[in-house]
């Protein structure tokens, strides 16, 4: 049997200076007033003799790779971690700072990410793992068209030490963090936030947030609701947009003002209590298999070449796929059906990791236009780029797996 390890890790990433940018809104009118909700590096470690990765979250609406690369490199100066095994991943809060903003903070941003990873390094410990899934209804909407799908999945990883206690627990679910709009100048992590508070405070460990596959999938709030029942009309993001109701008096979707701390803490405990009712559902059980890691560069201009990282770890029939943007939900839908075709009954699709990209828009959304598919035009991203993400980390994995 083969002896699995794990730990957690956490450190605070607030800026320690206000004033500065927060990033997702191209319309917010100063920089950051005032601190609602520290932000967070977190990070999980696992290891099975020499085998090992490692996965941070950050609560930041991107994190670039040159950050990602000095992270990289000062964990492996203070573990055995390699580089290609770490994988560090944005929440894509909307209310964060811009990570290439050293004057953010005092010291060094990298050192403050790395600490969570080697904390949770020098925390590892005979571990038990369990992974499950729940599902979330009702709040959150595909922003394009509303009639096309969100993915409704609550995954949870919960891992225990090896006298049954928990050690912490990893959330993957898909939703924009956009509660808070352009109008609030106050750093928080949105919605996630409220998630892993909750979700601490009745387990207790550390809780790890991953953001899903939800480039087109937006919080449905208390204030779209009631906007909806007022039978105002919506417009939707496609070039033209969509309107659902009629044309006049009508709302745009991607207009986030107003949105409030409580409707982002109502968000929160829903995505709370469906992680916490799968993950007290769950025991864990000891793996007989080894940790495994896999980095690819995948070639994303339609003429010419440039290589863009995407990554996968897994363990048994576990698997997380991170790709370096925003990824369609109808994209993750398809890399999940393809990985469980091969036998992983508990695939995750990350978004948001390694690098920023913008949106990893799907050919058959370029024609519509729309603010997404204008940002992967100004990334020159191929339009079959979804695709052939998909089919180098499935051609990777199949020989991974004969390995």
């Amino acid at each position: 049997m083969i002896q699995l390890y794990a730990g957690f890790g956490l450190s605070d990433i607030t800026p320690d200076y206000l004033g500065r940018p927060l990033m997702g809104y191209g319309n917010r009118q100063s920089g950051a007033e005032g601190v609602h909700d520290s932000l967070w590096s977190r990070a999980l470690v696992m290891r099975a003799g020499s085998a090992a990765w490692a996965l941070c979250a950050v609560d930041f609406c991107w994190i670039s790779a040159t950050t990602v690369a000095k992270v990289r490199e000062k964990v492996s100066q203070q573990t055995d971690l390699a580089p290609a095994a770490i994988i560090v991943a944005a929440v894509h809060t909307h209310s964060g700072p811009n990570d290439l903003d050293e004057a953010n903070w005092a010291g060094s941003l990298a050192d403050l990410i790395a600490a969570s990873i080697v904390s949770a390094w020098r925390a590892l410990e005979p571990a038990r793992l369990a992974v499950g899934s729940g599902f979330l209804y009702g709040h959150s909407l595909n922003r394009r068209w509303f009639d096309r799908p969100v993915d409704p999945a609550v995954s949870v990883l919960r891992i225990d030490n090896a006298a049954g206690e928990i050690l912490g627990t990893v959330i993957n679910f898909a939703c924009h963090p956009v509660v808070l709009g352009a109008d609030n100048l106050a750093i928080s992590a949105d919605f996630v936030g409220y998630a892993r508070d909750e979700v601490e405070a009745e387990l207790g460990g550390v809780c790890v947030f991953t953001n899903g596959a939800c480039a087109d999938v937006n919080p449905l709030t208390q204030g779209v609701g009631r906007q909806l029942a007022e039978r105002r009309s919506f417009r939707t993001m496609s070039r033209d947009g969509e309107y659902y109701g009629s044309s006049s008096n009508s709302i745009e979707i991607e207009d986030r003002i107003g949105g409030t701390f409580e409707e982002a803490a109502i968000i929160g405990h829903c995505v709370a209590q469906e992680a916490l009712y799968v993950a007290e559902g769950l025991s864990g059980i000891i793996s007989d298999s080894s940790p495994w890691h896999l980095q690819l560069w995948v070639n994303h201009l339609e003429d010419g070449e440039a290589l863009i990282e995407t990554s996968a770890i897994g363990i048994g029939d576990f698997v997380m796929i991170a790709q370096p943007g925003e990824i369609f939900v109808e994209s993750g839908l398809a890399l999940k059906s393809e990985l469980r075709r091969r036998g992983y009954r508990y695939p995750w699709v990350i978004s948001y990791a390694d690098d920023w990209q913008f949106y990893l828009t799907p050919a058959n959304v370029f024609h519509e236009g729309g603010y997404e598919v204008e940002r992967a035009r100004d990334m020159n991203h191929s339009p079959d780029l979804p695709d052939r993400l998909l089919e180098a980390m499935i051609d990777a994995i199949d020989l991974q797996s004969r390995t």
